[in-house]
């Protein structure tokens, strides 16, 4: 019943946080702070505008960085989780090597003592007691017991470490997504203001409107990008804490 309750509530902040961005608001700007133009004029249409400050500006282009270095970790992880997979591959090929040489031993013992190669279950079955043959028996049980498990474990590894690798993958894939997409908004938004520099002097209540349309395409940008850094950011603290366990 509580998590339906916090569901519910989480909507209706959203909800209402929708609601909110939908009211107007006047914001007075001056000429040079105005970009949102088209062919060097003002557009007839400006509900696309969003007002966007230098800081916000400034603030994204920091956060891109620090996406980058990101991205230059992870592919560092994804590179060590490589290795560590055809690590464990070469491991495993050694142990089968291993455990094809016991068995050859064994079967030689067997060939030395008894002439040929003795099935240890009808050893079993017709009743065999003398020491030698239960020596053998338990020596070819516990060696058994003891590869299968030990094969078993490296298998799990080598499984676990695989689905580690494909998930750092796709973590980066997205990571690299993210980045782009955010490099293609910073350009839109540079190439606005540069044109915006640029322009000639427009009617004032023109350059009201624009100001206006334009500071709500920026908030809605800016809401946008922000709940999309911190889904990112939260991924990113999961693979981490994923990594560091792994390591342990």
């Amino acid at each position: 019943m509580l998590p339906v309750s916090l569901q519910d509530l989480l909507a209706f902040q959203q909800e209402k946080q929708g609601r909110l961005n939908q009211l107007p608001a006047i914001v007075a700007l001056r000429l040079h702070q105005i970009s949102h133009l088209e062919g060097g004029g003002l557009p007839a249409d400006l509900s696309g505008g969003l007002v966007f400050s230098q800081q916000q500006l400034a603030r994204l282009k920091q956060r891109m960085q620090e996406l980058d270095t990101e991205r230059a970790w992870l592919k560092q992880q994804q590179k060590e989780l490589q290795r560590q997979a055809s690590q464990l591959a070469a491991d495993r090929a050694a142990k089968e090597a291993h455990l094809a040489e016991l068995t050859g031993r064994c079967r030689d013992v067997q060939m030395l003592k008894f002439g040929q190669v003795i099935d240890v279950s009808l050893l079993d079955m017709i009743g065999v007691r003398n020491q030698g043959a239960d020596e053998l028996r338990k020596a070819l049980k516990q060696q058994g017991h003891s590869s299968t498990a030990e094969l078993t474990d490296w298998d799990a590894r080598i499984a676990a470490k695989r689905r580690e690798l494909l998930a750092m993958t796709r973590e980066n894939t997205n990571t690299l997504n993210t980045v782009t997409g955010m490099a293609r908004t910073q350009r839109s938004v540079e190439a606005a203001v540069m044109e915006g520099r640029s322009a000639l002097w427009q009617d004032p209540l023109d350059n009201k409107r624009a100001a206006l349309a334009q500071r709500d395409k920026l908030v809605a940008t800016i809401h946008s990008q922000a709940g999309v850094l911190e889904a990112l950011r939260n991924q990113i603290a999961v693979m981490r804490r994923k990594d560091t366990a792994v390591c342990s």
